[in-house]
């Protein structure tokens, strides 16, 4: 019987046009992204009954620190599996360490941080909030590997479920934290929440323990081109949350609140069709960089 990281591994653009193809990825790539905006958009409204703007300025301190451990996370190799022509489990195992361990050592960087964070906003509730959030990366640096296989394999069906079954119990879950009167936790507790289930839906699907770490001449070259990867992403994380930062920093979290509510619905579109079509695209693309006639 053949195992599903196999699978994963060596789907080829000939694969990719059958059961649903590069149009019927597309579709449950966009539907993914589609439902995740109409959950978030409910959880706001939710969420909103309960909380105050300073609650969520609170919350959007934290955010521009977490998207940059993020970026720093990644390194760049989630692209890099995707973008790979040919992938063994040996270099897939050995990015998936990595990635782990990138996320263990930024979960305690994070801990540490935590009283220098609250000391520039001079906001004492940040400490604990950002010690919270270490769970985060323990996670999401598991997730990085497995979510870029499954994309790889273009399993955006699967996807689809996992996200609307992590999103729906994140929402769930913050709305009776904020319910019970515990503010701007709830928006702490949600992201946790979805993290949680995410990654363990991604464990339980490809059922795949990594097993090896080898640094040969491909696996030099994934993370040469993670690198750049991950040199981009930090410059466009840095133009995209240097002015939260920084009203955060001089007109505190009653201010930041609705701006950064604001923002990000702005970004909303533009998310909502690169991103999904990256993840679909990246990966069909690269097979055939060899076979200009596979482009027509």
């Amino acid at each position: 019987m053949t195992r599903r990281i196999d699978q994963l591994l060596s789907a080829t653009a000939t694969d990719r046009r059958g059961k649903h193809g590069v149009v019927g990825a597309s579709f449950f790539s966009m539907s993914t992204r589609l439902a995740q905006v109409s959950l978030q958009f409910l959880t706001i409204i939710i969420l909103a009954r309960f909380l105050v703007p300073a609650d969520f300025g609170i919350y959007g301190m934290v955010t521009p620190l977490i998207a940059f451990f993020l970026v720093l996370r990644d390194a760049g190799l989630g692209i890099a599996t995707l973008q790979s022509a040919t992938l063994s489990e040996r270099q897939a195992s050995t990015l998936f360490y990595t990635n782990m361990l990138v996320g263990i050592v930024l979960g305690g960087l994070f801990v540490l941080l935590a009283p220098a964070v609250a000391y520039f906003y001079d906001e004492r509730r940040l400490a604990d909030l950002i010690r919270a959030f270490t769970i985060l990366f323990l996670f999401s640096g598991i997730r990085v590997q497995l979510e870029a296989l499954v994309y790889r394999g273009f399993r955006f069906q699967a996807v689809f479920i996992m996200e609307i079954a992590a999103s729906s119990t994140a929402l769930l879950v913050s709305a009776a934290i904020a319910a019970g009167g515990y503010g701007y936790w709830a928006l702490c507790v949600r992201q946790l929440t979805y993290e949680v289930i995410y990654t363990s839906s991604l464990l339980i699907y490809v059922r795949w323990f990594p097993r090896f770490f080898s640094m040969d001449i491909g696996t030099r070259s994934l993370f040469k081109f993670g690198v750049s990867a991950a040199v981009s992403n930090f410059i466009v994380y840095f133009l995209r949350n240097i002015d939260n930062v920084l009203i955060g920093w001089r007109l505190g979290p009653a201010a930041l609140g609705p701006y950064a509510l604001a923002y990000r619905t702005v970004l909303l579109p533009i998310q909502q069709v690169v991103t999904p079509l990256s993840r679909v695209f990246i990966p069909h693309l690269s097979q055939q960089r060899e076979d200009p006639a596979g482009f027509a």
